[in-house]
């Protein structure tokens, strides 16, 4: 996308305030941006890099795949957030049902897993043996003691939905 508009209300329209009583109008730039489309160029640049080539199946992966549910790759999200784990429609309990909306409504979901195996690298492009890889020889800190299967346990629910497996 070339065209910056969508960060500059050139129209004037009035789209409300925010909770500090400030004018919501052009995107606030960050200071390494001079102009909305210095802004569009640099991160253009960052989405074409070679990184982001090297990397990019690891990212889909982490939120459409293989590691989307996973200690190893410090990708873990609250079970209510799954896809299948809570049926609203049968909870009788109107607290737990409120605060399960909640959690929804204020975290979402995470993505439905289109992906059962990982995801090639792009045509071309060697993964480098260092990088987010890496994250997988990082450990949980000693207090975490969450799981998602102790979640979808205690939720009645343990086993993970099957999803559509897209190759």
């Amino acid at each position: 996308m070339d065209n910056p508009e969508f960060l500059v209300n050139g129209l004037q329209l009035d789209m409300g305030v925010r909770s500090n009583g400030k004018k919501v109008d052009d995107i606030s730039l960050p200071k390494w941006a001079n102009s909305p489309e210095d802004f569009l160029a640099k991160h253009r640049e960052a989405l074409e890099s070679d990184y982001v080539s090297q990397n990019l199946h690891l990212w889909i992966d982490l939120i459409f795949g293989v590691s989307q549910c996973s200690f190893e790759r410090l990708n873990v999200f609250h079970p209510v957030t799954y896809e299948g784990n809570v049926d609203l429609e049968t909870l009788s309990d109107p607290m737990q049902r409120m605060a399960f909306e909640t959690q929804i409504s204020e975290f979402g979901q995470t993505p439905k897993m289109i992906f059962r195996k990982p995801h090639p690298c792009r045509f071309g492009i060697q993964a480098p043996s260092a990088g987010l890889s890496s994250l997988s020889e990082m450990r949980l800190h000693p207090e975490e003691k969450f799981a998602p299967e102790e979640g979808r346990k205690a939720m009645g629910n343990n086993q993970r939905p099957q999803s559509e497996e897209v190759e």
